[in-house]
């Protein structure tokens, strides 16, 4: 046997002997980490500036005056030469401007500044109404906005 031979068998050897005594050998216990709580899932992910979120705080969806269209709704843009359309909701977004219109037939309609609906052209979206241009004239709609200590919402049975 020359000595190539025997380094051969001399690691062949050390090989097997180590991939016996891993078998063998007990492997140290495995740490699993506790389940995190919701708490800890929402802190870990990443939020937007709340400053990308200025025009949704300062004109709240959810304020009382931005509820369901009611039947004082509908009389209003009657007198205002709109009629069947009620304004329903305004969406305000960074430098973008909609109305939300129900129409006489209960479809809701989105129209930007300068889109048109049931022949009239909305030239101007505020806050709480919304301008509107027709080729005869231009009228103003205003939101509805419940009396104090009304609700917006009719009673369920």
């Amino acid at each position: 046997m020359t000595t190539a031979d025997r380094i051969g068998v001399a690691l062949a050897a050390v090989l097997l002997g180590a991939t016996a005594m891993a078998l063998v050998a007990p492997s140290p216990p495995v740490r699993v980490a506790p389940p995190r709580s919701m708490a800890d899932t929402v802190a870990a992910v990443p939020l937007p500036p709340l400053a990308q979120f200025g025009d949704v705080i300062e004109h709240n969806l959810f304020a009382a005056g931005r509820g369901k269209s009611a039947i004082a709704a509908s009389s209003q843009a009657v007198a205002n030469g709109t009629p069947g359309l009620d304004l329903i909701g305004i969406v305000i977004s960074g430098g973008k401007r909609a109305a939300l219109f129900r129409t006489s037939l209960g479809h809701v309609q989105t129209v930007v500044e300068g889109g048109r609906i049931a022949g009239w052209t909305v030239i101007a979206v505020e806050p709480t109404r919304a301008r509107l241009k027709s080729d005869q004239s231009s009228t103003i709609v205003e939101m509805y906005r419940p009396q104090a200590g009304k609700s917006v919402y009719p009673l369920q049975p």
